[in-house]
């Protein structure tokens, strides 16, 4: 996961190929991290190569809390990829953007 700071107005957390529930302790930390910063955040799915549901689950949790606490949460899915087809498993497509698109 790579966390970018300052593009626009926004904090990015770019993640890694392989986001299993292997590693989803280490993202949960770092999403926490981006959205206490209380300034608009975004998740960049676009790179992830291999992933479970243990993903799908910390990004529904996310923008959660990201409503709750009033925080700006975007989403980058591109339409072809993992993440998508888990979100289209999942019957979550309706929730998500997975056209690519920025998604909050």
């Amino acid at each position: 996961m790579e966390r970018v700071a300052g593009q626009s107005t926004s904090s990015v957390l770019r993640l890694d190929p392989v986001i299993t529930i292997r590693e989803i302790s280490r993202l949960r930390d770092a999403t926490l991290a981006l959205l206490r910063q209380g300034t608009p955040a975004v998740v960049d799915c676009s790179a992830v190569e291999r992933a479970d549901v243990s993903l799908i689950q910390l990004l529904v949790s996310a923008r959660r809390m990201a409503r709750r606490d009033a925080c700006r949460l975007d989403l980058v899915i591109p339409a072809s990829g993992v993440v998508a087809d888990l979100i289209r498993h999942s019957g979550l497509e309706h929730d998500f953007d997975t056209t690519g698109a920025v998604d909050d």
